[in-house]
């Protein structure tokens, strides 16, 4: 009817089709992105669609040459401009090398309303260090990155749109981990 399409296209609904409602304010709890929503970048050789145990969508990263995934999300009406953003990956280690790291750097752009984003010049720039271990090799995990945020100092009144970049910086030598890193899921939400 015209009022569900309404309700559908109004802005803050339209962020809950593709997130869960949270607490009895219904407000959005997290967004969660999927590989079918993340974009391989084009000028990197080190990331590919692929599939973890052999049954869930996944990104590859390769650890001969770095890879990137690029993904967007509006920012939704309900969150604050006085919080971060936090990011909590699902991933897989394909590979069993241990006490080694994978280097990954989130780039975050906070896109204000009649902006044009600069790729050149990301709001935050942030690098995370994933240790391996056998509680991390060869299962599906879940960590909070410690670094990759986007800082409220860059959520103004106009912010509409949240550009990311995740790169698995595999050619760096903080970059330790022989086997292929795996994407399953990002979660984004407020702490």
């Amino acid at each position: 009817t015209g009022a569900e399409l309404e309700t559908l296209t109004n802005g803050s609904n339209a962020d809950a089709l593709h997130t869960h409602s949270g607490g009895s304010g219904g407000g959005i709890e997290h967004i969660d992105i999927r590989p079918d929503s993340m974009r391989l970048d084009d000028v990197s050789t080190g990331s590919d669609e692929g599939t973890a145990f052999n049954i869930v969508s996944c990104i590859d990263f390769i650890n001969t040459s770095d890879g990137a995934i690029w993904f967007s999300f509006k920012f939704p009406d309900s969150w604050l401009t006085t919080s971060n953003i936090r990011f909590t990956i699902q991933y897989n280690c394909n590979g069993v090398d241990n006490s080694k790291n994978i280097r990954i750097n989130t780039q975050a752009w906070a896109v204000n309303n009649g902006a044009t984003p600069n790729v050149g010049a990301p709001n935050d720039s942030n690098i995370d260090n994933i240790p391996t271990s056998a509680g991390n090799t060869n299962i599906l995990t879940d960590l909070v990155l410690s670094n990759g945020i986007v800082n409220s100092g860059n959520l103004g009144a106009s912010t509409s749109t949240i550009m990311v970049k995740m790169t698995r910086e595999s050619t760096n030598g903080a970059d330790t981990y022989t086997g292929t890193f795996q994407i399953i899921a990002v979660q984004v939400d407020q702490p």
